[in-house]
């Protein structure tokens, strides 16, 4: 494989402090399926700019909502605060497999959103995670935004290779 841009990955997790004296470093799962922090061997850590440094992963144990990892070469508590606030990211084909009807938020966001009607409403800007559901935020050439719930209901289709999306905004009670 040649070595990948930090543009050409998908973020899995976030770095957020070390732990102990050993090099472990507490991470985040930015991932839909944080059970494959146990099965990745590789990650690329990045600042979301070159340059991307490869790490190879050695042990990996559920912590406080996240996970503990210990990296190759990286054996003290110093060398694991260099990766604090690095985002941890694999190859896109290393993705795990989605239903059909399902999207990985980076497929969706940058989508041209509209009506059922076919007027246009304008961008989904970002895929925000609730615990009922993901919220679509939508952005109006105004400046204006929406908040769409991401269900049938509201979002009726999606089309990731026509580069669009049909939303109805939800009607706001004055």
């Amino acid at each position: 494989m040649t070595f990948p841009y930090w543009d050409s990955l998908v973020n899995i997790g976030r770095c957020v402090k070390p732990h102990g004296l050993h090099g472990e470093i507490g991470v985040k799962p930015i991932t839909d399926f944080p059970e494959r922090f146990e099965q990745t061997e590789t990650a690329f850590a990045h600042q979301q700019k070159d340059p991307v440094r490869r790490l190879e992963i050695e042990a990996v144990r559920p912590h406080s909502g996240g996970f503990l990892l210990k990296f190759k070469g990286v054996d003290s508590k110093e060398a694991a605060e260099k990766l604090r606030g690095f985002f941890l990211a694999v190859p896109e084909d290393e993705l795990v497999i989605l239903e059909e009807d399902e999207f990985w938020h980076w497929e969706l966001e940058g989508l041209q959103a509209f009506t059922p009607e076919g007027e246009e409403v304008g961008v989904l800007k970002e895929v925000i995670e609730s615990p009922a559901h993901d919220l679509y935020l939508i952005e109006e050439p105004t400046g204006k935004t929406h908040l769409v719930p991401a269900v049938y209901e509201y979002v009726p289709e999606i089309d990731v290779e026509k580069n669009r999306i049909v939303v109805i905004l939800p009607e706001m009670e004055e």
